[in-house]
């Protein structure tokens, strides 16, 4: 029986690290597709050294010309995206743009779609914010996932250079 246990916890451990290790290995390939934009972008540890150790939900922000900020959650997860979590991005976001009196974009980037409460949360706070937008990009793979998020930016006038510094559309 405690054989059974420990094996049942090593495999639960060596579960969750595994999705740990995804999950930074996707923030670190949209890292290197937002570098392609030449903004300035800032990774969480800055966000949070900057806005507060509660502003967690912020994975990756953009700063536009001192008028704009857009900040990313990107989550690649199976599951459906929990109003918990919804709600601390939206904490997170406007509190960046109640410190910075700048209005931002939120974009939460996830491989599974936002859950139903979620998505209301998303709909209510853009009803009500002047100031902030709330937007979810969705898709089951990484490539589909890129290509929304580099076509969302696009329609923000924001655009990617190649390393010859040649603007392209992904």
């Amino acid at each position: 029986m405690k054989n059974k246990f420990i094996t049942n916890l090593f495999f639960i451990q060596h579960k969750m690290a595994a999705a740990r290790l995804r999950g930074i290995h996707f923030e670190n390939q949209i890292q290197t597709i937002l570098n392609r934009t030449r903004l300035k972008v800032y990774r969480e540890a800055e966000v949070t050294r900057m806005y507060g150790s509660n502003i967690t939900a912020v994975d990756h922000m953009l700063k536009i010309d001192g008028k704009l900020l857009i900040c990313i959650q990107d989550k690649y997860q199976e599951k459906n995206i929990s109003i918990q979590q919804t709600t601390h991005f939206i904490y997170s976001v406007n509190t960046i743009s109640r410190i910075s009196k700048m209005p931002c974009i939120g974009i939460y980037l996830t491989k599974s779609r936002l859950s139903g409460p979620s998505m209301e949360a998303f709909i209510k706070e853009n009803k009500n914010n002047n100031k902030n937008r709330f937007v979810e990009i969705s898709g089951e793979t990484f490539d589909i996932l890129s290509t929304k998020l580099s076509k969302y930016l696009h329609t923000q006038n924001i655009f990617m250079y190649d390393s010859e510094g040649d603007c392209f559309m992904q």
